[in-house]
């Protein structure tokens, strides 16, 4: 049985002393090799939720383990934010390369660093680019960027907060079969932070469903569909059955 690589138990945050909370009693976990997804309406706390795992914000209550341990600012977790957030004046290269920059502290030689960040980009399509400036790039290859940057330090677990919804249709479908692609050849443990309820049941092993006010988990649906996916499974009958399955969760969180 896959082991938990994220592990959170009874997880309550809140930013004000008697204030309402943003997060009440969330309990998760997400097991080596998944892909997760979070859906639910805006402001029921899904991103707060990635970055209380990133370790960047403590829980009020509770507490998160990754790997077994505490969550903690660089505890090996790759994220991937919805806007790109590439520096306008790095290279395409150089913006890939930064997360290693950070963490080498000038042990390694650039030449290293440089193929590494290489290596990232080849992962995701995008050799061949490695000098130009953010501006000359797609909405499309902006995105690959940002995730090759989430993947350099050789994360295996991605945190994905809405990383296609700034695209158009082609190529938000595109990225989506990267992402599968990437998951089957490098097994890793990938939580996406979404609203599309079809993009969450095509990507995922399960879709965990959340609440508002305060944000909570109100269930999940597990999606045993077989990888890999194609996209002519979203036309089938089990496809549209788990996506009535996860709308009739959403209408629950809306009537709350």
């Amino acid at each position: 049985m896959p082991a938990p690589v994220i592990e959170i138990k009874e997880v309550t945050l809140a930013f004000n002393s008697g204030a309402p909370p943003e997060l009440a009693g969330v309990n998760l976990q997400i097991n080596e090799g998944e892909i997760v997804s979070l859906v639910g309406p805006s402001g029921c706390g899904k991103s707060t939720l990635l970055r209380l795992i990133c370790g960047v914000l403590p829980p009020t209550k509770g507490w998160i383990k990754v790997y077994g341990k505490k969550a903690v600012p660089g505890s090996g977790l790759g994220f991937v934010p919805q806007d790109a957030l590439l520096f306008p004046w790095r290279t395409v290269l150089a913006n890939v390369r930064l997360p290693l920059e950070i963490k080498a502290v000038g042990k390694k030689k650039m030449a290293e660093l440089n193929e590494k960040a290489r290596e990232a980009l080849r992962l995701v399509n995008l050799a061949g680019v490695e000098e130009k400036y953010p501006h000359q790039l797609s909405g499309g290859m902006k995105q690959r960027a940002a995730l090759a940057r989430g993947l350099v330090t050789g994360s295996r677990i991605l945190l994905l907060d809405e990383p296609f919804a700034s695209l158009d249709d082609l190529t938000r479908t595109q990225m989506q079969l990267e992402l599968l692609n990437i998951h089957a050849r490098m097994g890793s443990t990938v939580l996406l932070v979404t609203h599309n309820i079809f993009e969450a049941v095509f990507l995922s092993g399960r879709v965990v469903v959340m609440g508002e006010k305060p944000g909570r988990i109100l269930g999940e649906v597990k999606v045993d569909l077989a990888y890999p996916r194609h996209l002519r499974i979203m036309g089938t009958p089990e496809f549209s059955r788990k996506v009535g399955e996860v709308q009739a969760l959403l209408e629950k969180a809306w009537g709350d």
